[in-house]
């Protein structure tokens, strides 16, 4: 048996498991931020009531609402924290970092363990040599809080093998989004991947969770990285790190290898609509950047605020480049802090940025070079940004520049010049870049003539919402996540599939709750 199959034996009390058995496991450890979180307390207390039988394996984590702009998400946090305190569970509140760092970093996830999330990053832990797979909030709320299980079917295990070494200025980053692309999306549903080969086998515990991030883009149940000498050294660091529970493969046959040769992958940008439609970063060569971030469930780490910080020292920002760095954790904060990295990143629009998810709900106008992981396109409200996440150089050179860049040799900053000099100006030859309410793009002030605008909730609200910039003139009690919008979530969430379907909206019938 492999690694998968052998946690699932242990856990669902059999000696033996193969692909397609169904099995009811014991869970580890199940894990939630404060929106999913929100949404399975409350189906807990409504449908099922009383106390969650194993308080000390669940886990919430404050970081979608780092700082709630609405009184609707104050509520939400609030009835968090006395869920938690009612039941007993670990709750980490706004500040700690993102869920799944903050989760590793904290010992509360070890190799071996069955772990259960309702974000759909959730696999990534198998990075550490667990089993990890993304779960529905009523499942949590039916199966895994009551009970402290979770119901199975044994994936099929697919190997993927990288051979090779990409030249200087290829990132992991960039190997995971083209791979992402050549796998396909959904090109392996309900697979349990094995990232191997030489390529990862060389990499760090933090570049190697890269590649069980992407597990959701390609439709995989789960996916793992043979625990070896790098996982042991990682967990020794951990706190109550347990060697002991080290699960390896017996060295079995996958149901399918897929080899890949990355020695000559220049750096990729995975371009809209979403993570699958990945080009190599000189097919967008020249496009303005108005917004780069550092940050999400894969970005933040320590590696890319010292890239940042390579760059940026002695450097500004493009005056129309708006650059968040987002630690991940208050680890990788104090870390930053103590080598000195903290000083040179926040220059010119620049902003160190709390620990949290990032700027979850992509509100923001304009092209978004980020490096991050949750990029698809319905994440954004309507007037929707184009978001491109690229490897770890890609925001950072659109941050200096304005522009996104098609050459290397910015991991090599050349000291003195200007930063401005970098790239053109938006708006110079090659592509017009209208100003908000100049010509070619009319935008009405809230209130004004040509837009009716309601008080959430009240009679006559716009229903699909909208988002508007600084300065318009917005209380500031509706200020989302540094951008305004009208529409309540319940409306909003009526319209996050209607770039695949236009008719979705109308659709809908009773409450949509998002997940994941």
């Amino acid at each position: 048996m492999n690694l998968v199959e052998k946690i699932l034996a242990r856990a669902s009390g059999r000696s033996t498991v193969e692909p397609g058995d169904i099995v009811v496991a014991d869970v580890d450890r199940m894990i939630m931020h404060d929106l999913s979180g929100y949404l399975t307390a409350k189906v807990f207390d409504e449908q099922v009531g009383g106390q969650v039988r194993y308080p000390d394996r669940v886990v919430m984590v404050f970081d979608h609402h780092f700082s709630p702009a609405t009184e609707e998400s104050a509520d939400i946090l609030e009835a968090n924290r006395r869920w938690a305190r009612r039941q007993g569970i670990h709750l980490f509140d706004c500040g700690n970092g993102n869920i799944h760092h903050v989760a590793v970093r904290r010992g509360l996830i070890q190799p071996g363990m069955i772990v259960v999330g309702s974000d759909s990053h959730t696999p990534v832990r198998g990075t550490l040599g667990a089993f990890a797979a993304a779960l529905g909030n009523d499942s949590h709320a039916g199966t895994v809080l009551p009970y402290g299980k979770a119901w199975f079917k044994v994936p099929h295990t697919v190997r993927v093998e990288l051979h090779g070494t990409p030249p200087a200025g290829t990132s992991p980053r960039d190997v995971a989004l083209w791979l992402a692309a050549e796998i396909g999306e959904g090109g392996l549903v309900y697979a349990a991947v094995e990232f191997a080969g030489p390529y990862v086998k060389e990499l760090s515990i933090w570049d190697r969770w890269l590649f069980p991030l992407i597990c959701i883009d390609i439709g995989a149940k789960c996916a793992f990285v043979e625990p070896d000498a790098v996982t042991e050294a990682f967990v020794r660091t951990l706190p109550g790190g347990r060697l002991d529970l080290l699960t390896r493969s017996d060295g079995g046959e996958a149901a399918e290898v897929l080899r890949f040769d990355v020695g000559e992958l220049t750096p990729q940008v995975a371009c809209p609509p979403t993570v699958g439609n990945v080009r190599p970063v000189e097919s967008v060569a020249g496009k303005p950047v108005q917004w780069a971030e550092l940050g999400g469930h894969a970005g933040g780490r320590i590696e890319d605020v010292r890239a940042a910080a390579e760059v940026l020292r002695g450097r500004r920002v493009h005056p129309d480049v708006r650059f968040n760095v987002v630690p991940s954790s208050r680890e990788v904060f104090t870390q930053a802090l103590r080598e000195g990295l903290v000083e040179p990143t926040p220059r010119g629009r620049s902003d160190l940025v709390p620990r949290e998810h990032g700027f979850q709900p992509g509100l923001q106008h304009g092209r978004d070079g980020r490096r991050r992981d949750d990029d698809l396109q319905p994440r954004a409200q309507l007037p929707r940004p184009q978001r491109q996440p690229g490897g770890r150089d890609v925001p950072r050179v659109g941050t200096l520049g304005g522009r996104v860049r098609g050459d290397r040799g910015h991991h090599r900053p050349a000291g003195g010049a200007a930063v401005s000099e970098l790239a053109s100006e938006p708006g110079s030859q090659g592509e017009r870049v209208s100003e908000p309410g100049s010509q070619g793009e009319r935008v009405s002030e809230p209130g004004s003539q040509g837009e009716r605008v309601s008080e959430p909730g009240s009679q006559g609200e716009r229903a699909e919402g909208r988002c508007w910039k600084f300065g318009d003139r917005i209380p500031t009690d509706r200020l989302v996540k540094t951008k305004y919008v009208v529409a309540p979530m319940a409306e909003i969430v009526k319209h996050v599939l209607e770039d695949l379907n236009p008719d979705f909206p109308r659709q809908v019938v009773g409450v949509a709750e998002p997940a994941g």
